[in-house]
């Protein structure tokens, strides 16, 4: 398959076409990964609903650091795939700043109950842990996945406790 690729981009015509596609799915791609949390967030779940503009942003950053870290994992240790989960964690650890400072009745499952801890498992796993483990030894291969290992049970956990 890789190789038919090759030979494809090999023509000078084809090569544009070759980008513009990628980069059309890659497009597509983020729009399907931030659907989920849109679709939550238009129910009558009063959780949902009061948090529908912070859902969306919410799925899509933990899908963009699923993807990385599912690379990494594979052994694709590339700039790129660090870069994303060092941007995923980052903003996992602002929507989680957000999520903890919002309270009241409607807010109750994020914070107390197995939904309560379940989130704030996942929150740190995927923020803090994921974020420091790169940044404290940024050169192994073996943290780099160590880190993707956290973000990944960590958006596990997330998806679970939401739904």
């Amino acid at each position: 398959m890789r190789q038919s690729v090759r030979k494809l981009s090999s023509i000078p015509i084809l090569s544009p076409l070759l980008w513009r596609a990628e980069f059309g799915g890659a497009l597509t791609g983020l729009l399907l990964a931030s659907y989920t949390g849109v679709l939550i967030g238009v129910t009558a779940v009063p959780v949902w609903h009061e948090n529908r503009k912070l859902i969306p942003g919410h799925f899509l950053t933990s899908c963009l650091g699923r993807a990385s870290a599912i690379l990494e994992l594979f052994g694709f240790l590339v700039p790129a795939t660090q870069f994303l989960g060092f941007a995923a964690a980052s903003v996992e650890i602002l929507i989680g700043i957000i999520l903890e400072l919002r309270h009241g009745r409607v807010h109750s499952p994020l914070h107390h109950g197995k939904s309560g801890w379940t989130m704030r498992i996942a929150g740190t796993l995927k923020g803090p842990i994921a974020l420091l483990v790169r940044i404290i030894w940024h050169g192994s291969a073996s943290s780099r996945q160590a880190a993707a290992a956290c973000f990944l049970v960590g958006a596990l956990c997330s998806r679970y406790a939401w739904i």
